[in-house]
């Protein structure tokens, strides 16, 4: 009984520095404001790239960070190829380096690195294929290459990552169907080892 004790006693004091002077990790945040060049206060989205630049999806605009300068991408009606619209959410990059953006109003859009251009996705109620609805509310890129797109009104969207023309496949609530959508504003989209959504 008394060994027992004596083991258990030295290994208590073998490890008392870890037990006894644990500290917290502390986390430093840098806070990064309009004065430094971020183009609004409000942030919807932050995103880091893969070639580690932070994407900052704001009210007004979309903002690149390389860590001393930002580059703020807005909207300008003489350019096609600008933001459909200022407000942006959510970010996703594909396996091909495009930035996937969220719009709250202007669609879906799609960013070409390379050429610092965008493509806009809108809900057109002649095409079945567009998207569902212009309010992007959240997106989930799965391992097989789609990414799955959740709206404020018109449900999920599924799109092939790797599709060209760009289709878009709908899931919605139709009160005949169990087995459908519960309502169709999304606000969160994920997906579990399995793969399912």
């Amino acid at each position: 009984m008394i060994q027992k004790l004596l083991i258990t006693l030295c290994f208590f004091l073998l490890h008392a520095d870890h037990i006894l002077f644990a500290q917290k990790d502390y986390v430093k945040f840098e806070h990064i404001s309009t004065e430094q060049g971020l183009s609004h206060g409000t942030v919807y989205s932050i995103f880091q790239d893969s070639k580690g630049f932070m994407w900052f999806g704001t009210l007004v605009g979309l903002n690149k960070f390389d860590g001393y300068h930002f580059t703020v991408y807005l909207h300008d009606a003489t350019d096609s190829s600008s933001l459909a619209i200022n407000a942006t959410g959510g970010i996703y990059e594909d396996e091909r380096r495009r930035l996937w953006i969220a719009t709250w109003g202007g669609g879906l859009l799609r960013f070409d690195p390379d050429k610092e251009k965008f493509t806009t996705f809108k809900h057109d109620p002649k095409n079945e294929k567009s998207i569902s609805d212009n309010r992007v509310q959240c997106m989930y890129g799965d391992a097989k290459g789609h990414l799955w797109i959740g709206t404020f009104a018109g449900g999920v969207n599924e799109v092939d990552l790797s599709s060209d023309p760009v289709e878009f496949k709908h899931y919605q609530h139709d009160p005949d169907n169990q087995n459908s959508l519960n309502h169709n504003r999304i606000w969160s989209i994920g997906g579990d080892s399995t793969g399912s959504i």
